[in-house]
């Protein structure tokens, strides 16, 4: 190498570390301080909320037509508590209803009953299949598969009536065998009553033809609860029955009809 050139080379070098010795260091960057991770909520599954009774407690009377094999007329009584229990047709008076009772005579007409949106399920007992039913709400009353199932009033507590209400059926007719029943109850302001009932049956055959009939006549005193009548009658005994009054008039004293554990009886005119 040439002096110019080694020269040169040195002269470069020192201005080189001059620049490096004179250059102003920077200082570093502040890091900012890390924020704590936040806390993460664990999610909980979202647990399917069963379906409860809808607090519909009462009676209530659903209207059934048929017209096979003769045009009948069917008033079914559904009983409901707020708490989830249901009875079909029950007799015996409400106030309170005998669940025991009713389990052992006739243990398919009691059980239990869900809602779940339009759908409303009921459990029963004595080995009958649960049944699930369209449902509605309509006001203070109710559709059950669609039928209008309206509310029935209650009777106030000592509530006096005045009037003759009777019932009657017959069934079988053409057949050869006819089975008959009527009822009477007449109940009067000042709390007593008479009651009275016939039943009777014939048969005819080729063989020949048979008949028989059985009446029964009894009085006392009377007292509505709700949708409970108590009849004590003047030998002591003492029956209990479900009731409500329905049609004209029936929150007066003489309504149309008397529903009494399971016979729609009508007021005699007159």
């Amino acid at each position: 190498m040439k002096v110019s050139q080694a020269s040169a080379v040195f002269a470069l070098a020192g201005v080189a570390a001059a620049i490096g010795s004179n250059a102003v260091a920077q200082p570093a960057a502040k890091k900012s301080p890390a924020r704590p991770a936040a806390k993460k909520t664990p999610v909980k599954p979202t647990a399917k909320v069963p379906a409860q009774p809808a607090g519909i407690g009462g009676l209530y009377l659903r209207v059934m037509t048929y017209s096979y094999p003769t045009f009948s007329i069917s008033n079914e009584a559904w009983y409901f508590t707020n708490d989830g229990k249901v009875a079909y047709g029950p007799k015996g008076g409400l106030d309170p209803f005998d669940w025991e009772k009713a389990a052992q005579e006739k243990p398919g007409n009691v059980g239990t009953y869900r809602i779940e949106g339009d759908k409303i399920t009921f459990t029963w007992g004595g080995g009958r299949k649960p049944e699930t039913r369209k449902f509605a709400r309509k006001g203070k009353d109710l559709e059950l598969d669609g039928i209008f199932t309206s509310r029935v009033p209650q009777f106030k507590p000592g509530q006096k009536l005045k009037g003759h209400w009777s019932w009657g059926a017959t069934v079988g007719r053409g057949t050869g065998a006819v089975v008959g029943a009527a009822r009477g109850l007449t109940l009067n302001p000042n709390g007593t009553f008479s009651s009275g009932s016939i039943g009777s049956a014939s048969i005819e055959s080729s063989a020949g033809s048979a008949a028989g009939k059985s009446e029964s006549e009894t009085s006392g005193t009377y007292h509505f609860s709700g949708n409970t009548l108590v009849l004590k009658r003047v030998d002591g005994q003492v029956s209990r029955h479900t009731v409500y009054p329905f049609g004209d008039n029936d929150q007066t004293a003489n309504p149309e009809f008397l529903y009494l554990d399971g016979s729609m009886m009508s007021l005699s005119k007159g």
